[in-house]
């Protein structure tokens, strides 16, 4: 073999051995990277399934809620009825009173003519006893 086609192998040997460095320097920093990206998925997962558990904490405590709601609208809608009752009873109450009211009103003015009468009657009855006595 010649001296150049010698010097020409070895050229093509160091030049192999360079792209095969590059070539692994370039695998390992993929390696590396890939690791990297298997790493952050792994947290991503991890939070994705925390975010699920909230989700169904939230849900759970979403579906209570409506259950309470519920059960408020069934006491709104009994006390709408007591209500109801409280005023009729509160109107029927009124009506009493006014009538009452008349009743009481009726009764002064039948003492004050009671009142009258036997102030008059005082008087004639005092005339009276002065002339017996």
């Amino acid at each position: 073999m010649s001296e150049e086609r010698l010097v020409h192998i070895e050229n093509m040997m160091a030049e192999l051995i360079r792209i095969v460095g590059n070539t692994n320097a370039a695998v390992e920093e993929l390696r590396t990277e890939v690791n990297e990206l298997r790493t952050e998925v792994n947290e991503l997962r991890a939070e994705v399934n925390e975010l699920r558990a909230e989700v169904r904490e939230l849900r759970a405590e979403v579906n209570e809620l409506r259950s309470d709601v519920n059960t408020l609208y069934g006491v709104v809608g009994t006390l709408r009825v007591e209500v109801d009752c409280l005023r009729a009873d509160v109107n029927m109450l009124k009506e009493g009173q006014a009538r009452l009211e008349a009743a009481v009103e009726d009764v002064r003015d039948d003492m004050r003519a009671i009142h009258t009468i036997l102030g008059d009657h005082e008087v004639q009855f005092r005339k009276l006893w002065a002339r017996v006595s």
